[in-house]
């Protein structure tokens, strides 16, 4: 597992979205990203980062992606872009 603070760059092919939750497909390998996390605990309003949310909807499975990620307990969203439409 990468250690708190640890960057990385991830590319693949959406295999899962769940409610921020993205599965990446790399390979023979499958590795979770999801948003930051904002505001506390969910009763006190938290959720995942509104801005990344409102992005990954433009996302489906099966798309080609790159995303940046930061070690924050997950493998934080930093940035995805689309490569490849699905098919």
């Amino acid at each position: 597992h990468p250690g708190k603070g640890e960057k990385g760059v991830a590319t693949g092919v959406i295999a899962k979205i769940n409610a921020g939750k993205i599965t990446l497909k790399t390979g023979e390998n499958e590795a979770v990203f999801v948003p930051y996390w904002r505001g506390g605990m969910p009763k006190d309003g938290g959720w995942y980062d509104k801005e990344m949310m409102k992005k990954l909807e433009q996302f489906k499975v099966g798309d080609k992606v790159k995303i940046s990620w930061t070690m924050e307990e997950h493998k934080r969203i930093d940035s995805i872009e689309r490569i490849e439409k699905a098919e």
